[in-house]
């Protein structure tokens, strides 16, 4: 009888132990949702204007916010999409720093066009008389990161 009195005192132990380490668990779980919570209100979105200055200019910020592979798609003679697919090693660097003074070029003229929304951008090279047309799509990321994530060159 001392020896069964015993079993459960120890078996009773191990059972408000175990809930012990549950609710210990469960409590760690909630503080670290709480807190990842809190680190992405603390995460404010780029400005996609202050984003887009810095990727015209600097050429190491600019591989840095492409999501490699990145597809390249352009269109051929017969009007059909190819698709490209281009590594980090072999993506170029764009200086878009000129694109406000190439509507007055003489020749391969064009016009920036943005299309800005909260998480997903446009960014078009439209060519005047020529036919160049070229869009840039960016995208944010969890974080509230801008990165370019394709580029589709409609020009003929």
């Amino acid at each position: 009888m001392m020896l069964k009195k015993g079993l459960n005192i120890i078996l009773l132990f191990f059972m408000i132990s175990a809930c012990d380490n549950n609710q210990e668990k469960k409590s760690t779980e909630n503080i670290r949702n709480i807190e990842k919570a809190d680190s992405k209100e603390e995460v404010s979105s780029e400005k996609f204007e202050a984003f887009f200055d810095r990727f015209s200019k600097d050429s190491v910020f600019q591989i840095s916010r492409v999501e490699f592979p990145i597809s390249y798609y352009a269109v051929d003679i017969e009007d059909n999409k190819e698709e490209y697919v281009y590594n980090k090693a072999e993506f170029w660097y764009t200086d878009f720093t000129e694109d406000s003074e190439a509507i007055t070029r003489d020749v391969d003229a064009y016009k920036p066009v943005l299309e800005k929304g909260e998480s997903k951008t446009l960014y078009t090279r439209k060519g005047i008389d020529n036919g160049i047309w070229i869009e840039y799509h960016f995208e944010t990321n969890d974080k509230g990161e801008w990165y370019l994530v394709k580029i589709i060159d409609n020009s003929n």
